[in-house]
């Protein structure tokens, strides 16, 4: 595969960090560019990055992993299409940034949501949301434990022999965290802190956070920093 393979941790509707980390990386036509998930809730425009990331599949190779927080929206559209008081509470601040209603989400964004995957694979790493378990190919994993589950900090490579790069678990310190064969990069931007991207070719790290402001490029293994669990 040519070009460059980034993949960007959990956006959480924080669309000015991910305009300027889209900025700062310029992905080009061989690019491949690999969202780990969650990218609306709990931050405050979960539309606009929706809208960003629309455009982006006509600059590059976009890859949109289904986080758990996507699957509860994508829900619950479905259930107002058949019942307007079905709108999961969850969902409140995504909505806020469609005007609060769900008549207001484009057929566009709906079907932008239902063609998610549930991972994504190369001959080197894994790309999902969450987490996999480490004795069961692939194939065989159900979608729940690929958007829901933690990983443990100390669970084995998995069977492929493959790293996994997910997202899901913040990492509070700002930067990835990483053992031997997982590295997670969610680093909490909807916090405050960093949205990050790892160029998986080139282990290299770039983040931008919600006030605009663009740190690195670093090399992974400089700020790596050991995997934190769920607080």
């Amino acid at each position: 595969m040519s070009g460059r393979i980034i993949a960007i941790g959990d956006v959480h509707g924080c669309c000015a960090a991910l305009t300027e980390l889209l900025a700062a990386l310029k992905p080009a036509k061989d690019d491949t560019v690999v969202m780990l998930g969650d990218l609306v809730n709990r931050g405050p425009d979960s539309k606009g990055v929706v809208d960003r990331l629309i455009k982006l599949e006509a600059e590059c190779r976009l890859i949109t992993i289904m986080g758990n927080h996507d699957e509860i929206f994508l829900h619950s559209l479905e259930q107002a299409a058949l019942d307007a008081s079905k709108v999961s509470s969850g969902t409140g601040p995504t909505l806020a940034s469609y005007g609060g209603s769900v008549l207001n989400v484009p057929a566009s964004h709906l079907d932008f949501f239902r063609r998610m995957v549930t991972h994504w694979e190369t001959d080197d790493y894994i790309f999902v949301h969450a987490t996999v378990d480490p004795e069961v190919p692939l194939s065989e994993h159900a979608s729940p434990l690929l958007r829901w589950s933690r990983y443990e900090a100390s669970q084995p490579r998995h069977c492929s022999g493959k790293v996994v790069i997910c997202g899901h678990t913040q990492q509070r310190s700002g930067f990835p965290g990483m053992s031997e064969h997982l590295i997670c990069l969610d680093t909490a931007a909807y916090r405050g802190l960093w949205l990050t991207s790892l160029d998986v070719t080139t282990n290299t790290v770039l983040q931008a956070s919600e006030n605009r402001e663009v740190r690195g490029p670093f090399d992974l293994c400089d700020v790596a920093k050991p995997l934190a669990g769920y607080v």
